[in-house]
């Protein structure tokens, strides 16, 4: 019969298997962290992209981005499937098109029904200008604090980190339209 240390130990690691499930992380494709990109992986494109300013001139609009990367959809009724979030920095800010070096990426949980994957609208502490990803799903308010996964870009390191979801809220873009 299992100690009640041992019980508590299984029921540990039951949770967090549960949660992993429901969850649904995604595994990144290898790592691309130091990486010029584009292009891309076989098989992977942009799917969703921000440039984030290193400055308050017009010259330094897009020092830094956020890109979802993932597998397109050959059916247009269905969505694109997303696999990784990268952080970056741009390369050739005076390019016609930009470059990025990757500085951190992380795998994108898989969407759950109702929620959808918002880049750059949404606030820490109900402060814009954060450079927040998170999984948000709206409802008929201007603003949605019903957020299931967020990460904001430090600048600073070039790293993606958690954030507490419960101090992240996201415009909802599409109200009234």
């Amino acid at each position: 019969m299992p100690s009640p240390r041992s019980r508590r130990g299984l029921g540990s690691v039951i949770a967090v298997a549960a949660f992993a499930l429901a969850f649904g992380a995604t595994a990144a494709e290898g790592s691309l962290v130091g990486e010029t990109i584009p292009p891309y992986p076989a098989g992977l494109d942009e799917l969703q992209g921000i440039c984030i300013a290193g400055g308050p001139s017009l010259d330094r609009i897009c020092d830094y981005g956020l890109q979802v990367i993932g597998r397109p959809s050959a059916d247009p009724d269905r969505a694109a499937t997303p696999i990784q979030l990268l952080a970056s920095r741009n390369v050739e800010p005076e390019a016609s098109q930009a470059r990025w070096r990757v500085t951190d990426a992380v795998a994108v949980p898989k969407p759950r029904k109702g929620y959808e994957l918002q880049l750059g609208s949404c606030r820490f502490d109900r402060i814009d200008g954060a450079p927040i990803v998170a999984f948000v799903r709206h409802g008929h308010r201007e603003y949605s604090r019903d957020v299931l996964w967020a990460r904001q870009m430090d600048i600073a390191s070039g790293k993606l980190q958690p954030v507490a979801i419960k101090r992240v809220d996201c415009l909802n873009e599409g109200l009234g339209v």
